[in-house]
C-alpha cells in the first residue's frame, strides 16, 4: 500500500486534470485508502495537505461525515428516546433505527449535496471520518446516492 504522502501526491497529480479522477465518467471521487492504524496520522496531515492545495490555489472544504451523521440523528428527534432504552435495546435493532434515519430520503446525500453539487472552480472537498458510516452503510452507498450530482472533486 502506498504511503500517506504518496497517496496525497497522487491526488495532487489527478487534480491537475480532474477528469483523471473519473476515467469512467463517474463522479470525481478519490478514495484516500489507508490502514486503520494510520487514522491519527491522516488527521494530523490534513492541515498540511490543505495548506499545500491552497498554495496551489485550490479552495479546500472539509466536511466530517461523523458530524453530518450526528446532526441528522439529532434532528430526527429520536436521540433521547434511544438513549433511554439503550440499556435494554438490541444493538442490531438500534443500528437499524439509526440506519433508517440516515437513509430516509437519502438524508446523508441531501446533507452533502449543497457542498458537492454546485460547480466551483478550483475547489476540492475532503469528506473525512468515513469510518463513522459503519455499521449504517458503506461509503460507496453514499457515493451511489450522490451519483451524477457531484460537481467538485
Amino acid at each position: 500500500m502506498p504511503s500517506l504522502d504518496e497517496t496525497f501526491a497522487e491526488l495532487q497529480t489527478r487534480l491537475v486534470d480532474p477528469d483523471l479522477l473519473n476515467p469512467t465518467q463517474a463522479d470525481p471521487f478519490f478514495y484516500f485508502v489507508h490502514e486503520p492504524r494510520e487514522t491519527l496520522a491522516v488527521k494530523q496531515k490534513l492541515g498540511y495537505w490543505t495548506a499545500a492545495l491552497e498554495k496551489d490555489r485550490w479552495t479546500v472544504e472539509r466536511i466530517s461525515l461523523s458530524r453530518v451523521l450526528w446532526e441528522l440523528v439529532d434532528a430526527s428527534g429520536r436521540w433521547e428516546e434511544w438513549l433511554s432504552c439503550e440499556a435494554d435495546a438490541d444493538q442490531a435493532a438500534l443500528n437499524e433505527a439509526i440506519r433508517g434515519v440516515l437513509r430516509d430520503e437519502s438524508a446523508m446525500a441531501r446533507a452533502l449535496e449543497p457542498h458537492l453539487a454546485t460547480h466551483r472552480e478550483r475547489t476540492v472537498v475532503f469528506l473525512t471520518d468515513a469510518v463513522c458510516l459503519h455499521p449504517y452503510f458503506r461509503a460507496r452507498a453514499l457515493e451511489s446516492a450522490l451519483q451524477n450530482r457531484v460537481q467538485v472533486p
